[in-house]
């Protein structure tokens, strides 16, 4: 539900990732197809408090793209898949 928070990792003063849900509702292109109903986050660190970032999650896969927004551009794409 979006507002809600979690963390992502947590090991005092080493791993401190926080996330929160913007979105549940977002559709992304990618290169396995159109999807839906994708989770998108707000990623911080109190390690690091001028890093922000995004990431969009795809159910039955995972996160699909992660987008820093500070302290500069950049962008990470799944580009395959593995399946057992």
């Amino acid at each position: 539900m979006a507002g809600c928070s979690y963390r992502e990792e947590y090991k005092a003063g080493e791993a401190e990732d926080r996330a929160t849900v913007l979105s549940t509702g977002e559709r992304i292109r990618t290169r396995f197809g159109l999807r839906h109903h994708v989770l998108q986050t707000s990623n911080t660190s109190p390690l690091e408090p001028a890093v922000l970032e995004n990431k969009l999650y795809v159910r039955g896969i995972g996160p699909v793209l992660e987008v820093d927004l500070s302290p500069q551009l950049g962008t990470a794409e799944l580009v395959s898949i593995t399946r057992p």
